[in-house]
């Protein structure tokens, strides 16, 4: 009979866990990097959406958490953090266009 595996996710109440994150670069198999990734990409979108620039991703800021479900189940999930140095996309983008007023004056009757 094998050992149960370890994981790095222990519930010490009912809405606290002690977890103990690995960077992408620890995965133990390409699955794994692959959901790691897939979270983080899902993360940066998030991001985006709520008006923000994340500015840094990179392998250190990419983590990959894992935790064993009440059925015993492995759950793997990557997370992109460091999220100081975000800042808002909106000042990166052009102004929208306005109709150029004319400089010209009407003629009048």
């Amino acid at each position: 009979m094998e050992a149960a595996p370890t994981t790095s996710f222990r519930r010490i109440s009912p809405h606290i866990v002690e977890v103990n994150p690995r960077r992408i670069s620890q995965y133990h198999t390409t699955w794994e990097m692959v959901l790691a990734m897939y979270g983080a990409i899902v993360a940066h979108q998030g991001y985006y959406v709520a008006g923000i620039l994340h500015r840094n991703v990179c392998e250190a800021n990419i983590w990959i958490f894992e935790r064993q479900t009440d059925e015993g189940k492995q759950h793997v999930a990557g997370m992109l953090l460091d999220v100081d140095r975000c800042d808002s996309y909106r000042r990166f983008r052009r102004a929208e266009r306005r109709p150029q007023s004319s400089n010209e004056e009407e003629e009048v009757d």
